[in-house]
């Protein structure tokens, strides 16, 4: 047995024994599978003799998912048709360059989530490289806060995620729910019970390990409400300066004042009324005591 670790850029070097027989090349990396490459010059029972063996190189064929999040807001709504793009960290396969040598393999997106099958087990730098309307133009907001002035780059960890799964797959195997039932209500509902876990579990796994999220919130808008709004005439604010809008209230009278944030993601077309749970509002009041005849009598009130 002769072991040995490969390079930065791959390369290995093993001393093996004139005479020795190679069977085969145990390659271990994060539990992944590998096969000799097209040019490898590898073969099986191989005996060694004096000089020098190269090219028996081997390639990591290991594949994972990664699930891609491209919403508006918490809201998760769809922005458009995205062209997704993936790629190696450290490694020139499907680099984007400038001028780009050759046509990138890119993905297209519909839907605000989409998991993507058989990519590689690796450390993946994912990126938004275009986004388009119903008619086929580009959403400049949306591009330009994923791409401008340098692109948003998401790096997802996928060496590891399969073993997650080959676990999951063993406790399936071990605790076997099925849909059978021997009508005894405890064990029936033991294995609803397990069942249900598994799933809460792979769902867990997609949505920690293997998930990338690339969310576009827009621009924050306040919508401001009172209740006693007496105002009948142009609500045109543009002469006081300061003031978005004017209302106009009884004099003494209580009132309520509703203050309603959201997002416009697409103007005129898509809004997001979940805001963040650490978004603060600073709201100064400037309504309060006066001098006029009958206040206090009101506050006493």
């Amino acid at each position: 047995l002769v072991c040995g670790e490969t390079g930065p850029d791959g390369t290995y070097s093993l001393p093996v024994v004139i005479g020795s027989r190679v069977d085969y090349v145990d390659l271990t990396y994060h539990g992944h599978e590998f096969i000799p490459s097209p040019e490898s010059t590898f073969e099986s029972g191989m005996v060694i003799e004096e000089g020098y063996y190269g090219d028996n190189d081997f390639v990591d064929v290991e594949k994972a998912r990664v699930i891609v999040e491209i919403v508006g807001g918490l809201c998760d709504k769809r922005l458009g048709t995205s062209t997704v793009h993936m790629k190696i960290v450290g490694c020139d396969w499907n680099k984007v360059a400038t001028p780009q040598p050759g046509d990138l393999k890119t993905f297209t997106q519909t839907d605000p989530t989409q998991i993507y099958n058989n990519v590689p087990a690796h450390l993946l730098d994912i990126q938004v490289t275009d986004i388009k309307n119903s008619n086929g133009e580009r959403i400049s907001l949306i591009y330009n806060f994923f791409q401008e002035p340098q692109p948003l780059v998401r790096t997802i960890d996928l060496r590891n995620t399969n073993a997650a799964d080959e676990a999951i797959e063993k406790v399936e195997e071990s605790e076997n729910p099925t849909n059978t039932s021997k009508g005894i209500a405890e064990e029936d509902e033991l294995k609803g019970d397990t069942a249900e876990s598994l799933a809460t579990i792979k769902e867990e796994e997609d949505k920690g390990m293997n998930l990338v999220r690339f969310q576009y919130d827009g621009k924050l808008m306040l919508e401001f409400e009172t209740t006693g709004d007496e105002l009948a005439c142009t609500r045109d604010s543009s002469k006081y300066e300061g003031a978005d809008s004017l209302h106009v209230l009884p004099y003494m009278t209580g009132f309520r004042i509703t203050i309603k944030p959201k997002y416009e993601i697409i103007a005129g077309e898509v809004y997001c009324d979940i805001v963040d749970d650490n978004l603060k509002l600073r709201v100064i009041n400037g309504v309060g005591i006066d001098d006029n005849e009958g206040f206090d009598e009101f506050l006493v009130e």
